[in-house]
């Protein structure tokens, strides 16, 4: 017997690129339901070769939330 769930089943990408944090979620049959950007210039103020974390984890965090009002709860 098939799952009732797996159509409503979605998946969460993050890229975690040079200048920006991009998220995307997708349903399970490949569909974008949502996606977001979030820059991260703080990031490249380290150094050469360099980047600062916080400032990663500050996009990352932004990004998912931006997906918030295009997904369901989880219950």
């Amino acid at each position: 017997m098939p799952d009732q769930h797996a159509a409503e089943a979605t998946y969460l990408g993050i890229d975690v690129g040079t200048s920006a944090t991009k998220a995307v979620v997708l349903a399970s049959d490949g569909t974008v339901v949502a996606r977001s950007r979030v820059p991260h210039p703080a990031a490249r103020g380290a150094g050469a070769g360099r980047a600062d974390p916080s400032a990663w984890r500050t996009s990352i965090t932004a990004a998912v939330l931006a997906l918030a009002p295009h997904t369901a709860t989880v219950g």
